[in-house]
């Protein structure tokens, strides 16, 4: 860095070198009592504490985690459906489908059934009308999450 060195003289008419590196740091006067040494330093710790603001907030409002989607496992011949349980989910919405009708239910923890990995919930409770196809499909919801995706969507003849 010897080509970035040169002689200048500061306030008090001491000659010295300005150079941009120096051992322990970046310095742009003749000794670090310079005012442009202290300007510098001064800008650093403003930097530092800007960076540090900003992390803290985008971690306050950074948006929620979203929720993993529930794979429907299967619709047994008696109306149950099972899909696979969601960390961090609070309950479900299943939604059923045909033409133009469209139900959603929140499913509470009373309504449902939870085992170790899958979750289920007796279709037959939503008062379906019997002979109609219905495309079924459920999203997680949690508590400090946003809700998942609505899993795929399979069909269900009541």
């Amino acid at each position: 860095m010897e080509d970035k060195i040169e002689n200048k003289e500061n306030e008090e008419g001491k000659k010295g070198k300005v150079a941009f590196f120096q051992e322990g740091g970046w310095y742009s006067g003749i000794s670090k009592n310079d005012k442009n040494v202290k300007t510098v330093n001064r800008l650093a710790i403003v930097a530092g504490a800007a960076l540090i603001i900003l992390f803290v907030l985008l971690t306050i409002f950074a948006p929620p985690s979203k929720l993993d989607t529930p794979v429907v496992l299967f619709v047994s011949s008696d109306g149950i459906i099972f899909w696979t349980a969601v960390d961090n989910a609070s309950g479900y919405i299943i939604k059923a489908s045909a033409g133009t009708t469209n139900i959603e239910k929140d499913v509470s923890s009373d309504a449902v059934s939870f085992y170790s990995d899958a979750v289920s919930f007796d279709l037959t409770t939503l008062n379906l009308i019997s002979g109609i196809t219905y495309q079924i499909s459920i999203k997680a919801v949690g508590d400090g999450y946003s809700d998942s995706d609505y899993s795929a969507i399979v069909n269900y003849v009541v």
